[in-house]
């Protein structure tokens, strides 16, 4: 015998999400009528939606923590859609009408949005004298899923970041903190946080930009010169020093063109006399 749960491909009931009976003649999805006092839809199907919706909350199982579904964000579920519509008469039908009131009934109860409905299978029986719909809603695995590096979420990386690596900004900035070593401020003794890529080519000395200005004011005083340069009377930075380095340059680049100055040629004296 054929079984919703076995046909076309049997369900576990881990899988199992929502699965009932509703008695009553199903009722396909009507098409909004306009008219020139506006636009409506049938009440008859008004109210069969309202009744699927009641039945559908009524039957959702909680989901358990051994579930996929548990760490995914409810945008990022996917599920599959199984009804089976027995129907009083032989009027013909369209089963994608069927399955519509279906979806539309499950919107905001089950999922956010009936395109993560991404397998459906509908079956219509005509002629039954027990007129009813039975549906089966199951977990599906989404594919293109990461994990996230920090909590193990399992998440849906954006179209331009295909290699996420964490699932949002909280977990971003405590893998950051967990990456963070600590030093030691050579000003005020504190001790501060670093990441390992800012000392790569130097050590970090100061927690701040306040504390090495301090600390290069105190290097100034000790280093004070009175001295005077011995070219333009400024004082000079160090007392070892002679010249201020605007005057160590000057020398420097008049040293350095005297060195390649060739010597002129003496003039050539004339044999005739004058």
């Amino acid at each position: 015998m054929i079984t919703i749960s076995s046909f076309p491909y049997p369900i576990s009931m881990d899988e199992l999400l929502c699965s009932l009976m509703v008695k009553g003649d199903p009722i396909p999805a009507a098409r909004a009528r306009v008219t020139r006092f506006g636009t409506y839809t049938p009440a008859a199907y008004r109210k069969y939606k309202q009744a699927l919706s009641v039945y559908l909350k009524g039957a959702l199982t909680p989901l358990s923590e051994d579930s996929f579904f548990h760490d995914l964000d409810p945008e990022d579920r996917v599920y599959g859609l199984r009804a089976f519509f027995y129907r009083h008469t032989f009027q013909r039908t369209d089963v994608d009408n069927l399955l519509k009131s279906v979806m539309d009934a499950g919107t905001a109860i089950i999922w956010p949005d009936d395109s993560q409905v991404t397998e459906v299978f509908g079956k219509v029986i005509r002629g039954s004298d027990d007129p009813r719909v039975e549906i089966l809603i199951y977990e599906i695995e989404p594919e293109g899923l990461s994990t996230c590096r920090r909590c193990s979420k399992r998440f849906r990386p954006n179209s331009g970041n295909k290699a996420a690596k964490f699932c949002g900004n909280a977990c971003r900035k405590d893998a950051d903190q967990a990456k963070r070593k600590v030093g030691t401020c050579e000003q005020c003794g504190g001790s501060f946080t670093f990441l390992p890529c800012v000392v790569k080519f130097r050590p970090l000395r100061f927690c701040s930009r306040s504390c090495a200005i301090v600390s290069l004011q105190k290097k100034r005083r000790v280093n004070y010169s009175p001295k005077l340069c011995m070219d333009c009377g400024l004082r000079v930075s160090r007392p070892e020093y002679d010249r201020c380095r605007a005057c160590q340059i000057i020398k420097r680049n008049s040293a350095y063109a005297y060195h390649f100055i060739e010597p002129e040629e003496p003039a050539s004296i004339s044999e005739e006399a004058p």
